[in-house]
């Protein structure tokens, strides 16, 4: 399961680089303040949580995703949000 493990992070490697990329951008370009940035996973993963290694099943560590916003214009950072929300909610929140 190591290598699994391994090659999982090496994939958020990937995502960390290009999320920074487009930081990078919308700092140079002076947008970094007022322009909305959000990320969200799909899915949580469990590396063997009550037996399996999978992401199809109703355990925490499967339902729970990354969801982060960034605009410092609107909100103050490392606030994180305890609340329930579901996926339905985020476009209709927003717009």
């Amino acid at each position: 399961m190591n290598s699994q493990v391994q090659a999982y992070c090496e994939t958020l490697l990937g995502v960390d680089e290009s999320v920074g990329t487009v930081m990078d951008y919308l700092k140079q370009e002076g947008l970094d303040e007022s322009t909305m940035v959000i990320y969200m996973g799909d899915n949580g993963f469990s590396w063997g949580e009550h037996g399996l290694i999978d992401k199809r099943h109703f355990y925490e560590e499967s339902v729970k995703v990354p969801f982060i916003v960034h605009c410092p214009e609107i909100f103050k950072g490392g606030k994180p949000v305890t609340k329930m929300v579901q996926n339905v909610d985020i476009a209709p929140t927003f717009l």
